[in-house]
């Protein structure tokens, strides 16, 4: 696959884009897709690895999460 294709492909799933309309879109077949997401995650999970170290948060805030889960589970 070219450079140009494979950044095709990448910037219409970050876009939000499906694996079938990005397929469509690009030209490419589904499986096509579904192989790229899956070699470019693998690397971005190796680069994330590799690169965050020695993290130490001193403070957490999950507010976020749960005001959606908290939100779920009110009763109207």
């Amino acid at each position: 696959m070219s450079d140009e294709k494979a950044l095709d492909i990448a910037h219409h799933l970050v876009e939000g884009n499906g694996m079938w309309p990005t397929g469509r879109l690009c030209g490419v077949t589904l499986n096509t897709v579904l192989r790229f997401a899956r070699k470019a995650g693998d690397h971005a999970q190796r680069f994330h690895d590799q690169m965050v170290r020695h993290v130490q948060p001193q403070q957490v805030q999950a507010d976020e999460a749960w005001s959606y889960v908290g939100k779920k589970r009110q009763e109207l």
